[in-house]
């Protein structure tokens, strides 16, 4: 799994501040006041040290470079000396770069920045060093000394096209390696693909690995991989290009720019998802990947599996609307599986009948939207319940009482600290995951009183009528600062009969659902431009990674998505006569800037396909937990 070229070497800054002679500050002044760092020997009397140059640029890769630094101390009688043989030395970080005595050198493993720094006693002084990670790696089918087929003429006809990743992508570090595709440029037979930032630049020179009647694909081996992700975690982008060489020699084509980024915090965790369409060998189900240990299999395939389930965020609980009839008509059987056994309890309905659910933080109680609000005496639905939000105690499976709220509530959520539940509501319920209008409602909840109490309903985003708006699918972020949902439009022309209300608009699968959040206090939703990308991908089902991530000092979250976007190269979709996607829908990861969102800015990040998936399978809703519970088989 689980990333004109620029090449050159931007300007170095030094790590530590300058006094007005420019030498680095050390931890003490030079003052009367400093301690000693030696009350005897040759440092006695030291007060400050100035390591020199300030800051160095090293080479890695191809050769590994080295420099020597010198040390000058000031002491207390205002004498000044070359203490360079005396001190102590250490590198920042030592996968980057060694020291030997007062030499740094490269290790060669990756590049990025680091500090050295002398120490004698308690003063100290640093130095910045900057590592270019600088290789020529050569592929499948390539000569050794082929990049150079790409010194010739640069011609425009000959550009090869990138189609994967996606421009502005973040990356988790501890992702396998990203495949790199393009569609390549009539009359070219070798490529060379380059990952170019201010500490990187790496040509990866290969011929062809077809991936479609006209596109290539390159993985990158694991070593490159490795020196890239860690090059690149929580450090400026890089830019991606495919270099294509003339078959007939002299010239070659240069493909436009993606960028992307590495956050500096591994993803953890594990997700949960369903797969409607699987591919070859796989069964429809509930399948789990677990992200620290780097594997996917199936969790629950057994008979009528219905797809909105939902897991407790400790991963132990897991709730699943069954069907225990052959057409998984209505009612729906709400198991609660137990997931380290896979064990199933059925309660009996009308509690357990329900399309949506939720779990409590704790995992004591959970919230269902019952389907039905009567039964026929062979257990059918006789009526539609209207749309209600049930409470009921995940021990006994006893119901604890309907919210006091308009009936039309579905696709219900808990925030993090369990006093608030967001859901989607519209009219009284249309049918299962059907809704038209609807809009994030939200209600304050208190599970310490007994029974527990409900707030007040209030708007979070209302649907403003024009073209079908439609807002559903809400779900809070780790902090419960945001809440993420998905928005959608529906005019006549939507579907071949012009009828508004067909199964395209009604939030299962609608084809112009784009991914927003809203302030979970109340304010403007924001769109996740970038994530969200162009047209209609049925970009839907936002679920968020209960885990913070980092990048550049600042925060992300991440979250998954359900889209019908191109993979690249690899899966691929044509449209209906409508304009709506047609082919598989699958998950994508998105980072998100909380911050960024605070300032009513795109807080997203091009996604990244979730490179455990099948190109073959259908994957949507995916449920994360802070860890996976039992083995993956």
């Amino acid at each position: 799994m689980g990333l004109a070229i620029a090449l050159g070497v931007a300007a170095v800054m030094p790590l530590v501040s300058c006094g007005e002679d420019g030498s680095p500050e050390s931890t003490y002044p030079p003052d009367a006041t400093a301690p000693d760092a030696e009350e005897s020997g040759p440092l006695a009397g030291l007060v400050d040290l100035s390591v020199s140059p300030a800051t160095a640029d090293l080479e890695a890769g191809e050769k590994n470079g080295s420099q020597a630094f010198t040390a000058r101390g000031k002491f207390k009688d205002g004498s000044e000396r070359d203490v360079t043989a005396l001190v102590t030395w250490r590198s920042s970080a030592d996968t980057l770069i060694t020291m030997d005595g007062a030499t740094a050198k490269a290790t060669g493993q990756h590049g990025g920045e680091a500090s050295v720094s002398a120490s004698g006693g308690a003063i100290t002084g640093i130095a910045k060093v900057r590592v270019k990670y600088t290789k020529v790696v050569y592929g499948a089918g390539a000569a050794p000394g082929s990049i150079g087929r790409f010194s010739g003429t640069e011609e425009a006809g000959l550009a090869p096209q990138l189609a994967y990743p996606l421009d502005g992508a973040m990356i988790p570090p501890n992702f396998a390696a990203l495949e790199v595709q393009w569609r390549y440029g009539v009359g070219t037979d070798l490529y060379d693909v380059v990952f170019a930032s201010p500490l990187l630049d790496l040509h990866v020179v290969t011929t062809c690995t077809s991936v479609s009647t006209d596109g290539c694909g390159l993985v990158l081996d694991a070593a490159s991989w490795t020196a890239v992700t860690r090059t690149l975690a929580g450090a400026d982008p890089a830019t991606v290009r495919v270099r294509a060489a003339s078959a007939a020699g002299g010239s070659f084509g240069v493909s436009g720019p993606a960028s992307i980024q590495l956050a500096k915090s591994d993803i953890r965790g594990g997700l949960y998802y369903f797969n409607t369409y699987p591919a070859a060998g796989e069964k429809a189900g509930i399948y789990r990947y677990d992200f620290e240990k780097d594997a996917v299999g199936s969790f629950y395939t057994a008979g009528n599996c219905a797809g909105c389930h939902a897991l407790s965020t400790d991963g132990t609980k897991m709730l699943a609307p069954i069907c225990d009839h052959a057409n998984c008509e209505r009612p729906m059987q709400l198991a609660v599986v137990d997931v380290a056994t896979k064990a199933v309890v059925t309660p009996a309905m009308p509690v357990g009948d329900s399309d949506t659910v939720a779990w409590s933080p704790d995992n004591k109680l959970f919230v269902t939207t019952p389907t039905c609000g009567t039964f026929d005496p062979g257990g059918r639905c006789a009526t539609d319940s209207g749309g209600v939000l049930r409470l009921v105690d995940a021990t006994t499976g006893a119901s604890l009482g309907d919210a006091p709220i308009a009936k039309g509530a579905l696709y219900p959520t808990f925030s993090n600290d369990g006093k608030q539940i967001a859901f989607a509501r519209a009219g009284a319920y249309r049918g299962p995951l059907s809704m038209h209008r609807s809009s994030i409602r939200a209600v304050d909840f208190d599970a310490s009183k007994s029974p527990p109490t409900w707030g007040a309903e209030r708007a979070l985003v209302t649907a403003s009528g024009a073209d079908y708006e439609n807002n559903y699918y809400p779900a809070f972020s780790p902090d419960d600062a945001w809440v993420a949902f998905a928005r959608s439009f529906c005019k006549a022309g939507d579907n071949p009969d012009g009828d508004i209300n067909e199964s395209v608009c009604d939030t299962y699968d609608d084809p112009t659902a784009r991914v927003m959040v809203v302030p979970a206090k109340g304010g403007p939703a924001v769109d996740l431009a970038r994530a969200n990308g162009t047209g209609r991908l049925k970009n839907s089902w936002p679920k968020w990674s209960p885990f913070k991530g980092s990048y550049k000092g600042g925060d992300i979250y991440w979250l998954t998505i359900s889209s019908a976007r191109d993979y690249g190269l690899r899966v691929k979709h044509t449209q209906s006569a409508q304009g709506n996607p047609q082919g598989n829908v699958q998950l994508w990861l998105v980072a998100f800037d909380p911050a960024r969102a605070a300032a009513g800015l795109d807080p997203s990040f091009a996604p990244v396909w979730l490179p455990f998936q099948s190109v073959a399978s259908s994957n949507h809703i995916g449920q994360w937990t802070t860890k996976i519970v039992g083995p993956i088989k």
